[in-house]
């Protein structure tokens, strides 16, 4: 008889603690497909600035050369990264260090070096180069204004640089692209001269690409693109630009990953564009609420990888969270991840909603947490039996 029960109840723990460990694991993954849906590149917002109705101007740094007095498909390889100076977020993974190509893109991490001719840095179903990348104007090949055995651009200085400047907590990685031309042959390259950069700030995460104004490329008759835009850790995420017009002053998002800035005859940078992405507002995730006592409830969340301002919270025993007042039991902003939800009714049945706050205008959707019943109170009159 004790060996049945012991047999029993060993069955039980063990389907108890097998059941317990399978729902961690099932919470574990829905967490981690959660936040990978908000991490994508393809979320990111756009803003862009012109020198016609913005006065935007281009900025020529001085920095660090990178690739010497030649260049032509070079990169900065796995063991040599460029340090950022600081933290910046990409795509939800933080990193402290880059690679530069010298085919007008930057990227980040990746198990192998690209390779040099590569061009397509946003399209390219090439995996395990990098996680992410950001392309200025990026087409295989680009090479100093003097290349070639017989160069159109004598005497024309042309260099790939990088700085980092500003305070603490307020800092900007600059990789600038100087009088840049197009490969054509080994004799001389196209015409035509690039002058772009690539900012990443530290604190916003913000991306910004600015091209210089550009004069007609007078012999080039044939469709020159180069991509533009941000790329996640596939071709299926990305955020582009695209122009093809003379003197255009604008672009338009890209519709497809191969998407770019022609620069040819019949389409060249009026002025100067400044383009910006900005990184989502990301959500918080793991709520909960535990400590109940008949007006109050302790709740909790867990902050994405891109920490927001602060939290707004609503717990609510009816109606949508931002919804008003009508089932509203309390609310609040709070800059950390947890407190507690006071004025709340005995018996009645709550959910919890938070949200992020990136300021502005910049708020994450609502993520809903736990329903919960709070407790009756006792009731500690006294009572009086006659028999």
């Amino acid at each position: 008889m004790n060996s049945t029960l012991l047999l029993k109840n060993n069955r039980t723990n063990f389907f108890q603690k097998t059941s317990s460990a399978l729902r961690v694991l099932f919470l574990g993954i829905m967490l981690l497909l959660g936040f990978n849906s908000q991490a994508q590149v393809q979320n990111y917002g756009y803003q862009e600035f012109n020198g016609v109705s913005d006065g935007e101007v281009y900025s020529p740094i001085s920095g660090t050369d990178l690739f010497g007095p030649t260049v032509f498909q070079q990169i900065t390889p796995i063991g040599s990264e460029i340090p950022l100076g600081f933290t910046f977020n990409y795509n939800g993974t933080d990193y402290t260090q880059v690679k530069v190509h010298s085919n007008g893109f930057i990227y980040f991490a990746g198990a192998f070096n690209p390779a040099g001719n590569m061009g397509d840095p946003i399209s390219t179903t090439l995996t395990n180069r990098y996680s992410g990348a950001i392309a200025g104007y990026a087409r295989t090949s680009l090479v100093y204004a003097t290349f070639g055995s017989a160069p159109i651009y004598t005497g024309v200085v042309s260099s790939v640089q990088y700085l980092v400047s500003g305070a603490p907590g307020s800092r900007v990685f600059t990789v600038q692209y100087e009088n840049m031309a197009r490969y054509l042959n080994t004799t001389a390259p196209r015409e035509g001269l690039l002058n772009f950069q690539i900012k990443l700030y530290e604190g916003s995460n913000i991306v910004e690409v600015i091209h210089d104004v550009r004069p007609t490329a007078l012999s080039v008759a044939v469709t020159a693109i180069g991509q533009c835009g941000l790329r996640g850790l596939t071709n299926a995420d990305y955020n582009n630009r695209a122009a093809n017009a003379v003197a255009y002053t604008s672009t338009t998002a890209g519709t497809a990953s191969n998407n770019g800035l022609n620069y040819r005859n019949t389409s060249h940078l009026g002025t100067v564009i400044r383009m910006q992405w900005t990184p989502p507002c990301y959500e918080p995730s793991g709520l909960s609420a535990i400590n109940f006592t008949g007006t109050t409830a302790d709740i909790s969340w867990t902050a994405p990888a891109v920490a927001p301002t602060s939290y707004q919270f609503e717990v609510r025993s009816s109606g949508a969270p931002g919804s008003g007042p009508v089932g509203l039991g309390d609310s609040g902003t709070v800059a950390g991840t947890s407190t507690t939800a006071n004025g709340l009714t005995e018996g009645f049945t709550y959910t919890l909603y938070v949200r992020s706050f990136c300021g502005g205008s910049s708020y994450s959707a609502w993520v809903t947490g736990p329903t919960f019943t709070l407790p009756c109170a006792h009731d500690n009159r006294s009572v009086l039996f006659t028999f």
